[in-house]
C-alpha cells in the first residue's frame, strides 16, 4: 500500500471484532449482548470523531472517547452505542450494565457511558481495542475498519482496495450508504406510526360528526321549541355550532397536551428537532374538517321543518 501515491492521504481504522446479536433497527428484537467492537480511542479523540447525545456523568463532554481507554473497575469496562440502540435495540438505558463472558469464561461486565446520535456503528457496543485485547487475547486481524480518504477519490480508492485484496472478499460500503440503510427502516417505522395515526384522525371526525349527527337527533324537540318560542334560526345555529366548538377544541388541546407529554424525553435530546410548521398544518386540517362535521349537519337541520316535529311530539 505504500507503493501507492493514491493512499498517501488515506487513513484506516482497523476493529476488532467480538461476535454478539444483532442490536440495530434490522432486528426487530431485543437483546442482551450486542456485537462488540475495539476501536482505537485515542484516534477517535484526537479528530472529536462522531457526537452524542447523552453521556454519563463520569464522561468528560469536551473529550468522551478518552473515558474507553481504562477499566472502570476490575472486571468492569465501558462502551459506547448508539442512543437509539440503547434505548429501543437493548432496552437500556446510560449507566446501565451489560453482562459478557470473556475468553477465560469470567463475567465481564460492560457499563454504557454514552449514547451517540446516528452512526455507522448501529446495532454495536464500542469499547477500547486494548481493553478488548485484555479480556478476548485471541482476537487478532479486523474484520470490520474505517477508510477515510478524500471524498472526490472514493470511487478510485473502493475500486483500487477490492482489487488489490479480492482474494480477502474485502467489500466496501460507503457510510452514507450504511446510514441511508438504517435510516430507510426507521422511516419505513416512522410511515407506517403515521399512516396509523392519520387512520385515528380520519376515525375521529368522522366519529364527532356521528355524535353531532346523533346528539341533534335527540335536540330536535328542543330546537323546535327555541324556534316556537321565536328564537332566529341565525341564534340557534350559533348556539349549537358553540357548544360542538368547545368539544372539538376541548379535544385537540387534550390530545396536544398528552403527545407533549408523550415526547418530553426527546425535547432533552440535543438531536431533537420539533417540525413546527408541518404540525401546525395538521392541528389546522384537523381544526378544519372538525368544523365542517360541526356546521355542515346543523345547517341541514336547521332547514327542516321544525314545526312538524312540534305536532308530532
Amino acid at each position: 500500500m505504500d507503493e501507492e501515491p493514491l493512499f498517501n492521504h488515506v487513513k484506516f481504522m482497523q476493529m476488532l471484532k467480538v461476535e454478539g446479536d444483532d442490536a440495530s433497527c434490522l432486528n426487530l428484537n431485543q437483546v442482551s449482548q450486542p456485537v462488540m467492537l475495539g476501536v482505537n480511542s485515542r484516534l477517535l479523540d484526537s479528530v472529536s470523531a462522531f457526537s452524542f447525545q447523552q453521556l454519563d456523568h463520569l464522561v468528560d463532554p469536551l473529550h468522551p472517547w478518552k473515558i474507553l481507554q481504562h477499566s472502570l473497575s476490575v472486571g468492569v469496562i465501558p462502551a459506547f452505542a448508539d442512543q437509539t440502540v440503547i434505548q429501543w435495540g437493548l432496552g437500556k438505558s446510560v449507566g446501565d450494565t451489560l453482562i459478557y463472558k470473556d475468553e477465560s469464561g469470567r463475567i465481564l461486565k460492560v457499563k454504557l457511558m454514552g449514547g451517540m446520535d446516528n452512526s455507522v456503528f448501529e446495532g454495536n457496543l464500542l469499547i477500547s481495542d486494548s481493553l478488548l485485547r485484555v479480556f478476548y487475547p485471541s482476537k487478532s486481524g479486523s474484520k470490520l475498519m474505517l477508510v477515510n480518504g478524500p471524498a472526490e477519490k472514493q470511487k478510485e480508492i473502493f475500486n483500487t482496495l477490492e482489487t488489490t485484496f479480492q482474494d480477502f472478499g474485502m467489500m466496501i460500503t460507503p457510510t452514507s450508504e450504511r446510514l441511508a440503510l438504517f435510516n430507510s427502516v426507521q422511516n419505513t417505522y416512522l410511515s407506517v406510526f403515521m399512516m396509523l395515526g392519520g387512520l385515528g384522525v380520519i376515525i375521529g371526525t368522522f366519529g364527532l360528526g356521528f355524535f353531532i349527527l346523533r346528539n341533534i337527533m335527540t335536540r330536535q324537540v328542543e330546537i323546535a321549541t327555541y324556534t316556537a318560542l321565536g328564537f332566529q334560526r341565525r341564534f340557534i345555529l350559533r348556539l349549537m355550532v358553540t357548544e360542538f366548538l368547545i368539544i372539538l377544541v376541548s379535544g385537540m388541546a387534550i390530545g396536544i397536551v398528552s403527545a407533549l407529554v408523550a415526547i418530553l424525553p426527546s425535547f432533552f435530546s440535543p438531536a431533537f428537532q420539533l417540525p413546527g410548521i408541518f404540525l401546525l398544518i395538521i392541528l389546522m386540517i384537523v381544526f378544519i374538517s372538525g368544523l365542517l362535521w360541526i356546521v355542515i349537519p346543523i345547517r341541514v337541520f336547521m332547514k327542516q321543518n321544525l314545526v312538524g316535529v312540534l305536532k308530532r311530539e
